[in-house]
């Protein structure tokens, strides 16, 4: 090890010790006085203060309305909007006809089929009566043949 780096090694280290001793002899500087803290100035006056509270919570409708068709068929068209209001008489739903004109028109042909059948024995018995065929003669009468 050379001498002369020994040396300033010792050295260096005599005065940081130093230093560090007189900094710990030196007297501590007496504390300084407070600053005065800012204050503002309020004055209170009575007033009405409206007192809200939020809770969380769930809520369920007291009232559901169920709107459904009131007659069978295969719905094609919902007329109204989920959610909206609607009237009294308002169309809701379109529901496909065609079951219902196969069955009006049965019903139509079963009352021609009834009001023919009833002007048949008119026409069969009475001869007065104007038919669109000729009349057959009753049973056991032979004054018409």
């Amino acid at each position: 090890m050379n001498p002369t780096i020994a040396i300033s090694r010792r050295s260096l280290l005599a005065a940081v010790s130093a230093a560090a001793l007189l900094g710990a002899c030196a007297k501590a500087q007496a504390p300084s006085a407070p600053a005065t803290p800012q204050v503002s100035v309020v004055t209170v006056h009575r007033t009405a203060v409206p007192l809200t509270i939020e809770l969380p919570g769930r809520t369920n409708a007291y009232l559901v309305a169920q709107v459904r068709a009131r007659v069978d068929g295969i719905v094609l068209k919902r007329d109204y909007k989920e959610g909206t209001d609607v009237r009294a008489g308002q169309r809701l739903y379109k529901i496909d006809p065609a079951p219902y004109i196969a069955s009006r028109d049965s019903a139509q042909a079963t009352l021609e089929k009834a009001q023919a059948n009833v002007a048949a024995p008119a026409c069969t018995y009475a001869p007065s009566v104007t038919c669109d065929r000729p009349a057959r003669p009753l049973i056991g009468d032979t004054t018409s043949v």
